[in-house]
């Protein structure tokens, strides 16, 4: 289940004005001569490869090379789309049957390299809505090389060669060259027929719209809509590391920045020479975390998952390059299915025990025996996989949700799952009326679970519902499961980078989907904040199993201020006094920490001086209040009054809230409920406590209580209280029960509603 490897066949194939057609390879070979506008745009734009590329092809470097097995039909299709278009990810052909294994050498060059034996005190793996330094992104590139003359037949064109690391291993060909297989072209008659070509003497060339489409000849720019525009938002509020295959495609990428007028101002760009095999940082990107006393940033790489060992070796050079500590970690983990909340949990979905369960590794090449190689890999239960993660990420515990059917193949979490802050999961909202699929069923079982969860806050998760996206045609999907493994679309796979959410949207201005889309905009900007919110057309990604959060990884801010603050919003009970606990984690650049708050009517904000004891600081929001009054606050780490850093982060455009009076305890965001009925109850079964969540449709007063099996009433949670319209939760604890079958009913001017629960004590 993984995220598919794109070549660029369908929109880059052969760089000429006339098509060569890999389908009829007995058609005759003609000499094909670009035009001369054609021709000096090309040089122009791969100039720094025209020095190089004058000769014939055999004279470049070209050796003959053959398969580890004769291709077929088959593995023509293989190699030129990869199985389709969604991320599921195959070793190609035979590949793993064709590899020695070979046991893996840890090098320990780092302070913390090596496999987590002995990890550090305190370590803290940050969640994703803390502070960013940098996002980085991998720009989708294609490996050319230029045919001058190629069997006696004189050609002047550019064509793409295979130089990903699965590839090079089917062939068993080392790092440092690409393959080219006539073929594909039709150029020759036999698909077996293949040739090496030096790294020297082909180009890596970026995917930004430079490309003419073969099957159009228009120019391609749907990678250049969602890079330039994910790079320029980035670049907004922090720096952006670019991973390109070829650093003098920098030049490139700079110059066609400038020319959509989003020119590069706060960025660096990093190559290892390898190139790359997919672009999906997300999964194969380094994941930060604190530890220490100090807070020191230190990183976890992960194993990524056969096949691609030019995006798995990427992160040990990136994080080298900038002088990072980190670990080993020798777990299949993508990060696209990982996601914490800073203190307690780290939260990954079950495909990832399926992942670990087998022997195979990354696949390497020996460069002393001159052959590519599978490592040796310990398959791992669940009860250590999830140990090894605990130790790794320092988590208190660990929150697997079961993965989703329909998904596009990953079974990662990030495509209807994630966390805005210590208590708030953004989650997909699947209609009634999509009741009977099968993701329909996990996603309400997965809430469910979390709800039973106690957050690091011990206190109840917030469920913020995202809508769910519309068709092309501004319709609601039909009731069938195979259309979210098509194109699984989702809000929620974006990236928070400080105070903006860049998210995937899936229209344009004028299209039918459009004007859904800006009441989603509006929904979003309800759920969250504060957040800028920065829509990019992501249809080009969806289908493919993924979107803006799985091209991008955050890297966490090197030594921030960090407090931790449980928020008073929601529902309290009337006072005029409102107690503010803050503790400073860390603090590398402040010396008081202030409260701000105000009323809605209130265009200032009254400030308040919070008394220190230690890291521990103090106040209180204090006033004449009455009921159904609301308050927004936020607090700040300050130097010499100066703000340095606040929570939430998106303060004072965003801030938190709360009410005086009988609002919806547990609200729902975007959440209408349909009856007055009970939602939830859980654990079920339960020994001496229950949580229950119900639904409100008519404001009114309620009853609930709980009877036997007799029924006799044995408890009553809910007498004749006064309720507005929400979703609920109350706490049922010293519940003092018998083991056996027990009834709970709720009454309602409108509906009464009856579900069950059991004990058990043993």
């Amino acid at each position: 289940m993984k995220r598919l490897v794109l070549t660029m066949f369908a929109a880059v194939l052969v760089l000429s004005t006339m098509t060569l057609n890999a389908q009829t390879p007995d058609r005759k070979i003609k000499s094909i001569k670009l035009s001369p506008d054609v021709e000096k745009m090309y040089r122009e734009q791969l100039s720094s490869m025209q020095s190089k590329s004058q000769n014939s092809l055999q004279s470049n470097g070209m050796q003959r090379v053959y398969p580890v097995k004769k291709l077929t039909e088959k593995d023509i299709e293989v190699l030129m789309n990869n199985s389709g278009t969604q991320r599921k990810h195959e070793i190609l052909p035979s590949l793993k049957d064709a590899l020695p294994t070979v046991k893996p050498l840890e090098k320990k060059t780092s302070n913390l390299q090596g496999e987590i034996s002995n990890p550090p005190s305190n370590i803290r793996f940050p969640g994703e809505f803390e502070e960013s330094q940098a996002v980085l992104v991998s720009i989708p590139s294609v490996a050319l090389t230029r045919i001058g003359t190629f069997k006696g037949e004189e050609y002047n064109m550019w064509v793409e060669v295979f130089a990903s690391s699965q590839y090079l291993a089917y062939f068993n060909v080392p790092p440092g060259y690409a393959i080219f297989i006539p073929y594909l072209y039709g150029l020759s008659e036999d698909p077996n027929e293949a040739y090496t070509v030096e790294h020297d003497k082909y180009l890596y060339a970026v995917n930004l719209g430079i490309f003419t489409n073969n099957n159009t000849g228009e120019i391609d720019t749907t990678i250049a809509h969602i890079w330039t525009n994910l790079i320029n938002s980035i670049q907004q509020e922090c720096t952006v590391w670019i991973r390109i295959s070829n650093i003098n495609d920098s030049t490139t990428v700079k110059d066609y920045m400038q020319k959509v007028n989003m020119p590069l101002k706060n960025y660096e760009f990093f190559s290892d020479g390898n190139g790359e095999d997919a672009f999906w940082a997300r999964d194969w990107g380094p994941l930060g975390f604190y530890y220490g006393d100090q807070g020191k940033l230190a990183f976890v790489d992960a194993e990524y998952y056969p096949g691609r060992l030019f995006d798995d070796e990427f992160s040990k050079y990136l994080l080298n390059k900038k002088g990072y500590d980190y670990y080993n970690l020798p777990v299949h983990l993508e990060g696209g299915n990982i996601m914490g909340d800073g203190y307690k949990y780290i939260t990954y979905s079950d495909v990832v025990y399926n992942n670990n369960s087998t022997n195979q590794g990354q696949i390497i090449y020996d460069a002393s025996q001159q052959k590519w190689m599978q490592k040796q890999f310990t398959p791992l239960s669940k009860t250590q996989l999830d140990s090894k993660m605990k130790a790794a990420f320092g988590a208190e515990d660990v929150i697997v949700p079961q993965h989703l059917q329909y998904d596009g193949g990953t079974g990662h979490i990030d495509l209807y799952l994630k966390q805005f802050d210590e208590e708030s999961m953004l989650i997909t909202d699947m209609p009634s009326k999509y009741s009977k699929l099968t993701d329909y069923k996990i996603i309400q079982k997965n809430r469910d679970m979390l709800a039973s969860k106690k957050t690091a806050f011990g206190t109840k998760y917030r469920f913020l519902n995202a809508p769910l996206p519309r068709l092309d045609n501004g319709e609601m999907p039909t009731s069938n499961d195979s259309l979210y493994s098509k194109d699984p679309r989702s809000y929620l796979n974006g990236v928070i980078v400080n105070k903006s959410y860049i998210y995937p949207c899936f229209s344009k201005k004028g299209e039918a989907n459009y004007n859904y889309e800006l009441e989603v905009q509006k929904t979003l900007k309800e759920l969250l904040p504060g957040y800028k919110l920065c829509p990019i057309d992501a249809r080009y990604l969806s289908p493919q199993g993924g979107a803006i959060h799985c091209i991008t990884m955050q890297i966490p801010a090197d030594h921030p201020i960090t407090m931790r603050h449980k928020p008073v919003r929601d529902n309290i009970s009337l006072t005029n006094s409102v107690a503010i606990t803050v503790e400073l984690v860390s603090n590398y650049d402040a010396d008081n920490i202030a409260l701000f708050w105000r009323k809605p009517s209130s265009s200032t904000w009254a400030t308040v001086q919070l008394t220190a004891d230690g890291k521990i600081y103090t106040g209180a929001i204090e006033g004449n209040f009455s009921e159904n009054d609301t308050v927004q606050y936020y607090v700040a780490a300050r130097k010499n009054n100066t703000i340095k850093k606040c929570l939430p982060y998106t303060a004072p455009d965003g801030y938190y809230t709360f009410y005086f009076g009988n609002t919806s305890i547990d609200q729902l965001y975007n959440y209408e409920p349909t009856s007055s009925s009970i939602a939830s109850i859980y654990p079920n079964p339960a020994t001496n406590a229950i949580n229950v969540i119900f639904e409100v449709n008519n404001p009114g007063n309620i009853n609930i209580e709980i009877f036997n099996s007799l029924g006799q009433v044995v408890n009553t949670p809910i007498q004749n209280k006064y309720f507005e319209k929400g979703v609920f939760t109350i706490d049922v604890a010293n519940l003092n029960l018998p083991d056996g079958n027990y009834f709970i009913r709720m009454n309602s001017l409108t509906n009464n509603s009856m579900s069950s629960f059991v004990i058990m004590n043993k």
